[in-house]
C-alpha cells in the first residue's frame, strides 16, 4: 500500500500486480477519537516514564484479555503449536481454556516455546516476600 497525504486528509493505494499501478482503494483513511485496543513496545517498559507507565497499566487495567479466544486466540495458538511454539494465558495452554461464552477476551502470549514456559514459570512461582534484599531479589536475563 501507499498512503499518501497532502495536507487535505490521507488516501491509500493498493499495487494492482496485473496493472503495475496503485489504484485508490481508500479515499478518505481516518483515525476514530477512541479505541478499544492499544500497541506499544513493552520491551521497552523498564525505560518508560513514569506517567507513560500510569497509562499503560490503566489501558491494561480497563481492557483485560484483548483476542476472543474461540476466534482469535485458539486458532495462533493452534499455528504456534503446529509450527513448534507455544500460546500461553500465562498461567496455561491457550488451547485448554474452557470459555463460559462464545465472546471471551482472554489476555494472550505467544512464541518461542522456551520463552513462553518461561512467563508461565514466573507466574507459578510464589508472590515477592516482601523482602528487598538484593541479594534475594528476583532474577532476570535482562538487566536493567
Amino acid at each position: 500500500m501507499l498512503i499518501l497525504t497532502v495536507g487535505n486528509g490521507v488516501a491509500g493505494s493498493t499495487l494492482d500486480p496485473n496493472l503495475g499501478e496503485f489504484m485508490l482503494t481508500h479515499p478518505s483513511i481516518t483515525i476514530p477519537a477512541d479505541t478499544n485496543e492499544f500497541a506499544i513496545n513493552a520491551s521497552n517498559s523498564r525505560f518508560w516514564e513514569p506517567p507513560v507507565k500510569r497509562y499503560v497499566d490503566e489501558c491494561l487495567a480497563a481492557k483485560p484479555g484483548r483476542l476472543r479466544l474461540r476466534y482469535e486466540a485458539n486458532p495462533i495458538g493452534f499455528i504456534m503449536e503446529q509450527a513448534g511454539g507455544r500460546a500461553s494465558t500465562g498461567r496455561q495452554n491457550v488451547l485448554t481454556v474452557q470459555p463460559p461464552d462464545i465472546h471471551q477476551r482472554i489476555g494472550l502470549v505467544f512464541g518461542s516455546k522456551n520463552e513462553v514456559e518461561r512467563i508461565e514459570r514466573y507466574h507459578a512461582e510464589p508472590a515477592n516476600s516482601g523482602v528487598e534484599s538484593a541479594l534475594l531479589a528476583p532474577r532476570s536475563l535482562f538487566r536493567d
